[in-house]
């Protein structure tokens, strides 16, 4: 578990990522997601817990999901890009972009419209900005 933590806490910008499953993140997602208790306390006076990154500076965070529904319909109704922006808020980032694919599922070995290629450079030069 601290191998983990070390990890998340050297990392200089995350990219969380998980294929929608069933309209939310995949199980080991949420594996990962349950990993990221140490970074929330539940003060005795409060009616819910707080986060310990919530104060300090931010790191970039990246979000990517598939599905194989039609893209809007997928994060209209699933749960996916909220359980990836969650986790990016616990571990104390902020989130500069997000890429959704849908109809992922429509063919054995997709191939990547030029588009998606475009917005993931895109979003590669927001992840490394100082």
């Amino acid at each position: 578990m601290q191998a983990l933590i070390d990890k998340i806490e050297r990392a200089d910008a995350y990219i969380l990522a998980s294929p929608t499953n069933f309209g939310t993140v995949t199980a080991i997602f949420k594996r990962f997601i349950e990993r990221l208790i140490v970074y929330a306390y539940w003060p005795w006076e409060m009616n819910s817990p707080r986060l310990r990154k919530e104060n300090m500076p931010k790191k970039r965070a990246v979000l990517l999901s598939s599905c194989a529904a039609p893209g809007i319909v997928g994060r209209l109704f699933g749960e996916t890009h909220k359980q990836l922006k969650m986790t990016a808020k616990t571990t104390g980032a902020r989130t500069v972009g997000t890429l959704f694919t849908g109809l992922i599922g429509k063919e054995s070995h997709p191939k990547l419209p030029e588009r998606v290629h475009t917005k993931i450079n895109s979003l590669a030069e927001k992840l490394v900005q100082v």
